[in-house]
């Protein structure tokens, strides 16, 4: 069990009982965020093991990703598009993508182009939420707002995006420099896991200043 290992279970328990110490909290409108996080974890914590057995787990990852990808799809759409129709449309096509990624793969190898497309499209909603809080003229704390939400992702899929796009043609052909951008992802993870906990916190910390205010 390596040293980040340790680091990214200590995190990830932290955030959930941050999360189910005050789940009511968390839940309103950020029902699929929450799922989101769930398939993140429990994928973390399936592939431990693994991992140590040395077992191939990108296959966890593989089936993983699209689920994690759905529920940000949802989370976002529900957040940004008002509209029904168009939000079902966005989700049935983020289906559909899903479908063809699981078709078109094999579920054993790593699959740079899904990470890029996945992410591209998270970017994509995560500068959208991002511009939708700035422009408002009127203002509105941070915490109150899913400007956090927003940011962490961002940085997350950002820093993946740059990493992971290039991973499946230096696997190939350049494996010891891919090996050291692997602890890049393994930073990333860490400081999104930090960024999720500063997140669950300002959004707990602001509930309570509004409901003391009522």
């Amino acid at each position: 069990m390596h040293w980040f290992n340790y680091i990214n279970t200590g995190l990830l328990i932290a955030i959930w009982t941050v999360i189910f110490f005050d789940l009511k909290k968390y839940s309103s409108g950020r029902v699929f965020w929450l799922f989101f996080l769930a398939v993140y974890s429990l994928t973390e914590f399936i592939s431990l093991p693994l991992e140590i057995k040395g077992i191939n787990n990108l296959w966890l990852y593989n089936i993983s990703k699209p689920v994690q990808f759905f529920c940000l799809i949802v989370y976002f759409t529900r957040q940004l598009i008002y509209e029904k129709r168009k939000r079902l449309v966005i989700q049935l096509l983020s289906v559909l993508l899903c479908f063809i990624f699981f078709y078109t793969s094999k579920l054993s190898n790593y699959n740079s182009l899904s990470d890029i497309i996945f992410s591209c499209i998270i970017l994509i909603f995560c500068a959208a939420g991002l511009y939708k809080i700035i422009k408002k003229d009127e203002y509105i704390p941070l915490g109150l707002s899913e400007f956090w939400v927003y940011a962490s992702l961002f940085v997350f899929f950002g820093i993946n995006l740059c990493i992971s796009g290039a991973l499946n043609f230096l696997l190939e052909k350049h494996f010891d420099l891919a090996r050291k951008l692997f602890y890049i992802l393994v930073i990333n993870s860490i400081v999104f896991y930090f960024l999720t906990i500063f997140t669950l916190y300002s959004i707990r910390k602001n509930y309570l200043i509004k409901q003391n205010g009522r």
